[in-house]
């Protein structure tokens, strides 16, 4: 299912971290740097809660642990590309 293959892939957070390194190297800008250091931050955190939920036993309690912090930090990267 889509949510599955965009979890499994990292919610595409490798993928924006990467666009962001190559604007911040044309661009010559710090603050783009930062931001694709938060992104790849991000996907690591997006791939354990995949493979939290793909565990059989996964609980939605320990799923539902992970989320205010990685909601917090997207938020954060989010605000920092402003």
């Amino acid at each position: 299912d889509m949510v599955a293959r965009g979890l499994a892939n990292a919610a595409s957070r490798p993928l924006y971290a990467a666009f962001l390194t190559e604007a911040a190297a044309l661009l010559e800008d710090d603050t783009l740097a930062d931001a694709a250091g938060a992104y790849t931050d991000l996907g690591a955190r997006w791939a354990e809660l995949a493979a939290l939920a793909a565990k059989p036993d996964a609980a939605p309690a320990e799923l539902a642990e992970l989320l205010p912090g990685l909601a917090d930090a997207e938020e954060a990267a989010a605000h920092a590309i402003r």
